[in-house]
Order: C-alpha cells, then sequence, then structure tokens
C-alpha cells in the first residue's frame, strides 16, 4: 500500500499535493518554488505573476503572497490606481485642474498667479475695492 506503477516502485504522494514529489508513499515533497502542505503556495508570485501594476516593485512575503511598492501617484494593491491630484481642489480663485502624473497644473483666471492661483496681481489702479472700500497697496 502506498506504491503504485507496473513494478509498484513509484510512492503515491500525499492526497492534494500539487508541485510535489515524493520518496517514500503519502510525502509531498515541494518542488522548487513551491511551499505548503500541498506544495500549492507560490513562493515566486513576483516573477511568475508579474501582480503591480505602473512600474511599482513587487516583494514576495511568503507562501503565494506578495506585497506592491508603488511609484509616485499611484495607489491599490496592485498600484493600479492613479492618483488625481486634483481631487483635493488644490487651485483657489476659480483657478482650473489640470492633472498630470504625479502633479498637477492650475489655469488661473485673469488676475490671480502662483501653483495655486493663490496669489491676486491686481492693484489698487486695477479698482479691486466696492462699496466705499479703500485699497491699501
Amino acid at each position: 500500500i502506498g506504491w503504485q506503477g507496473p513494478l509498484c516502485d513509484a510512492c503515491v504522494r500525499y492526497p492534494g499535493c500539487l508541485h510535489g514529489t515524493c520518496a517514500q508513499p503519502w510525502q509531498c515533497n515541494c518542488r522548487e518554488g513551491w511551499g505548503g502542505l500541498f506544495c500549492n503556495q507560490d513562493l515566486n508570485y513576483c516573477t511568475n505573476h508579474r501582480p503591480c501594476k505602473n512600474g511599482a516593485t513587487c516583494t514576495n512575503t511568503g507562501q503565494g503572497s506578495y506585497t506592491c511598492g508603488c511609484r509616485a501617484g499611484f495607489a491599490g494593491t496592485s498600484c493600479e490606481m492613479e492618483i488625481n491630484e486634483c481631487d483635493s481642489n488644490p487651485c483657489k480663485n476659480g483657478g482650473s485642474c489640470n492633472d498630470l502624473e504625479n502633479d498637477y497644473k492650475c489655469t488661473c483666471p485673469q488676475g490671480f498667479y502662483g501653483k495655486n492661483c493663490e496669489i491676486s496681481a491686481m492693484t489698487c489702479a486695477d479698482g479691486p475695492c466696492f462699496n466705499g472700500g479703500t485699497c491699501i497697496e
């Protein structure tokens, strides 16, 4: 019992053993790159499956698992989502936002400038004050 083949010289692997061999009956000796009780956990997941996207680095963290180190501007388990820097509404004073890779650019309305359109270009000569207000340079 535990042997098979025409000459009864081939051992029977442990039931459920997927990527393993046996030297004695009911063993499951994992082939290189496989682990776990049934040799069903891929130890080289990063190399064999390439799960990380958008130039992320992949690290095997154990039997059949991995983590991705995302480049700036990307998120998600596999770095599959590009972060939209415009979601935080960085452009002020009516500026419009254009999402770039790991950055954004504000297009400012007339009279404003700066990375976030936060600086007013108006002077007292432009008459910015209403309702009797006094302009101070």
